[in-house]
């Protein structure tokens, strides 16, 4: 990997997370459980797909395989390199059906493209065609009832995929 692909910190409470966002706007998205993958784009073209592997250094080329995903983009109109690190999940319906992996990204990695707003970086996805993690974007200001109304309202059992926990980020890249 370009850079180590790192696990996520671990709390169980809403107040956790209200002092986490340590009144700063942040984003609140689902950690989407499935296989973690980054892809790799070059002149429009996806060009490899690796899986997380062991300890986030060294990853399985399975390009071959996310080639068949159902949201994977193939080509795109940026033609500047970068790599875009998501989840290959299959939504409950799709379980039953079998085969049908989808992707879901969720973390742009490029030094010149959208380097300073994680916002930025999830809306430059979705204009490149990419199926984008559902999130809250929620500012700084915002009272904590309604960050806890926000929390509770993301239920995993009204989610169409399988999910370990939320993930909450600074919406400023650099100060996180």
């Amino acid at each position: 990997h370009t850079r180590p692909m790192l696990s996520a910190d671990k709390i169980k409470s809403v107040d956790e997370l209200i002092n986490f966002a340590a009144g700063r706007d942040v984003l609140l998205s689902w950690k989407m459980d499935g296989l973690t993958l980054v892809l790799r784009y070059e002149n429009g073209r996806l060009i490899q797909a690796i899986t997380r592997g062991r300890e986030g250094i060294i990853g399985e080329d399975v390009t071959h395989t996310v080639r068949t995903f159902l949201n994977v983009p193939l080509s795109i109109p940026t033609k500047e390199s970068f790599e875009v690190r998501g989840e290959g999940v299959i939504s409950w319906d799709n379980f039953r059906k079998i085969n049908l992996l989808e992707f879901w990204a969720f973390d742009l990695v490029s030094d010149y493209l959208e380097p300073n707003s994680k916002l930025g970086q999830q809306k430059f996805l979705e204009k490149n065609g990419f199926s984008v993690v559902p999130y809250h974007y929620i500012k700084a200001d915002t009272e904590e009832d309604v960050i806890r109304d926000t929390v509770q309202m993301m239920d995993p059992k009204d989610f169409a995929y399988p999910v370990d926990g939320l993930i909450m980020e600074y919406e400023d890249i650099a100060y996180g």
